[in-house]
């Protein structure tokens, strides 16, 4: 599994329009992206779940190259 650390810093957590982006991207691929944020966590396929967690750290199960 492969992990990459990004923390977003502004109080309000991400924003609609970059949320979104990194939706639309995460279901390109067939792994299943959860994103984490202090014990809790969510599918990047979700955009209101990614816009409620703010900082993240993202995990990918068997992170693939290929896309749907």
């Amino acid at each position: 599994m492969k992990k990459f650390e990004f923390v977003i810093k502004d109080e309000m957590g991400i924003h609609a329009r970059p949320a979104g982006l990194l939706v639309k991207e995460a279901k390109k691929y067939e792994s299943k992206i959860t994103i984490v944020k202090e014990g809790r966590q969510a599918a990047a396929t979700k955009l209101m779940a990614v816009m409620g967690l703010g900082g993240m750290r993202t995990e990918c199960g068997s992170c693939d190259r290929r896309r749907r």
